[in-house]
């Protein structure tokens, strides 16, 4: 089901808005509440609501359900979890292009929680993709001193580059 709503949100963005305006964020974000410890199910919808979360109708829903939050503590049960890590850094990744969703993002600590990740996984090649989009973001996004601050002390740029060599 996730795989196909994603095909669907990525075919035209009219369909996008439709599928949002018919409660299927909700539906996703209750099933991400619910089944918050099955990796697999971790993994679904957080790629279906990376397709659909630039649908303008989205950006309230998102808001009002805590989505930064409720990924953060579902992905936080997976993190040994490479396929897990991609799908959540890639949500966490087109939030931040979102307007405010990159600075909602550098007050809760996305900065070193993608460092983490980045430590983790870093002989994943999709994982090491998704933490530097995301990084990128951050470093762009209001509050970015904090994020490239954090970044920096953390060791993340030797991280960064060590992923990229290999």
């Amino acid at each position: 089901g996730c795989a196909f709503l994603s095909n669907l949100a990525n075919s035209k963005l009219r369909i996008r808005e439709a599928i949002v305006g018919v409660g299927s964020l909700e539906y996703l974000i209750g099933e991400l509440k619910a089944s918050s410890h099955d990796a697999v199910v971790v993994q679904s919808m957080c790629k279906a609501l990376k397709d659909l979360s630039p649908a303008e109708a989205a950006i309230d829903t998102l808001k009002r359900y805590n989505i930064i939050d409720l990924v953060f503590e579902a992905a936080d049960r997976h993190l040994s979890e490479a396929t897990v890590m991609e799908a959540s850094l890639a949500l966490l990744w087109t939030l931040s292009a979102i307007h405010r969703y990159a600075e909602e993002l550098n007050t809760k600590d996305a900065t070193n929680r993608a460092l983490e990740v980045l430590r983790r996984h870093s002989g994943h090649h999709d994982v090491c993709r998704c933490c530097g989009g995301l990084l990128r973001n951050l470093f762009a996004a209001p509050l970015s001193a904090k994020a490239a601050d954090e970044c920096l002390a953390a060791g993340g740029l030797r991280l960064l580059l060590d992923a990229l060599w290999q």
